[in-house]
This record gives structure tokens, C-alpha cells and sequence, in this order.
């Protein structure tokens, strides 16, 4: 094989080890919630480990615009202990998250997927992910 092949093969390929290195650490750190969070045995009583994904326990608020808009409307979602915010995708219990007023406290458990920076709710509001919603009840 010829020497200026072989040398460019060796190139592109450590030039897509690191793009995917980079893609890997970007992502997995992009959201505020640390990965030990969701699997250290002793996570925080905010945001723990369940048998269902994860377990949070806060209360329900609007949850926070990145920057001020006309008609800004409440979306509701869980807000932590440590101030931090939770979207809340309630399909599967049919939005019950409506019903509760402002402040009442909840446990919910369910599916967290950190937020995705690039879609357009997500630059709308301020979150740290969605939590898909298995369980919610009153604390």
C-alpha cells in the first residue's frame, strides 16, 4: 500500500475518534443533572434512583422563560428542592399535573431524558430535562 494512503486512512480515523470522543463528553455533560446523580446508590432526596427510572420530589411551578415573551403562559413542571426545573411529559396520566395548583407539593417518578438544547421548546424555557411521567401524587 502506498505511504500517502495509509498515512491519510490514519488521519481521517483519529480525526473521527475525536469527533466522537467530543460528541460523547458535550452531550453527557450538557445537562445540569451529573450521571452519579441518577446512579449513585445515594443520590440526593430531590432526584433519586426508582425502580421506575428516576424519583423527584418538589413541587408544581411554572416553569421559568429563558427571556421574556408576550402571553407568557404557565407551563407547569416540578421544581426541586435544589431549584431545579423539570419538564413534565404526563401523557400516560393524562396531564394531571394541571389539576394541582401552584406550590402543592408532588413526588413524581418516571423517565428522565435531559433537555435537548437544539429544539425550539427548550430555548423557550429553563429546564434540566423531562421527566416522562409514570407516577405523580401529592408529597
Amino acid at each position: 500500500m502506498n505511504t500517502w494512503y495509509q498515512n491519510k486512512i490514519i488521519i481521517v480515523a483519529a480525526v473521527l475518534v475525536v469527533l466522537v470522543a467530543g460528541w460523547f463528553l458535550f452531550f453527557n455533560n450538557s445537562s445540569g443533572i451529573n450521571e452519579r446523580d441518577l446512579n449513585n446508590d445515594k443520590a440526593t432526596s430531590a432526584l433519586e434512583k426508582h425502580e421506575d427510572g428516576v424519583r423527584i420530589v418538589g413541587q408544581i411551578e411554572c416553569l421559568p422563560y429563558r427571556k421574556s415573551v408576550d402571553d407568557e403562559e404557565c407551563v407547569k413542571g416540578i421544581k426541586d428542592a435544589e431549584g431545579r426545573y423539570f419538564a413534565l411529559d404526563s401523557i400516560a396520566i393524562k396531564g394531571a399535573e394541571r389539576t394541582l395548583p401552584l406550590g402543592t407539593p408532588v413526588v413524581a417518578t418516571g423517565i428522565f431524558e435531559p433537555a435537548d438544547t437544539s429544539s425550539k421548546e427548550s430555548n423557550v424555557f429553563s429546564y434540566e430535562g423531562v421527566l416522562v411521567i409514570k407516577t405523580l401524587s401529592r408529597e
